[in-house]
This record gives C-alpha cells, structure tokens and sequence, in this order.
C-alpha cells in the first residue's frame, strides 16, 4: 500500500489496522448478497484453509456467525 502514496509523491506519516468483527447476516445483507451466494459465503468460511481462518476467525454463537475484518488507516501527506 505504501508504494502507491510513494507513487503520488505521498509521504506515509502514519499506518494502523483495526480489527473488526462482524455478524455475517447483517453484512451479507449491506452487501447485497443472494440467498445463494450467501450459503457459498457461509460454506467458504466453514471450509476454509488453516491460514484463512486464522486470518478471518469465523465462529459460531447459536444460529450467528461471526467474522473479522483487518482495516488499514493509513495517513499521508504531500512531500
């Protein structure tokens, strides 16, 4: 990511990631996302590889499923 502020002539003054976790319904419905597609999701998270689920977290509390999401906020400035 910080190549691309290097390549507009920004300067990176400062990087965090947040992490989020997130209730797979209600952001598969802001998404947009079809009955079908959201059953492909919810069989993708089940069956994820070791790295990707260590990456997203997925868990199960009754009926919900939940995830993680990493953010990145990254400020720049003109040099």
């Amino acid at each position: 990511m910080q190549a691309y502020f290097a390549k507009v002539k920004l300067r990176v003054e400062h990087v965090e990631t947040l992490r989020k976790e997130l209730e797979f319904e209600p952001w598969a419905n802001r998404m947009g996302a079809s009955a079908k597609t959201k059953m492909e999701l919810r069989a993708r998270l089940r069956d994820a590889p070791d790295d990707v689920r260590a990456f997203l977290t997925p868990r199960a509390a009754g009926k919900k499923l939940f995830f993680t999401l990493t953010e990145a906020i990254i400020i720049g400035r003109k040099a």
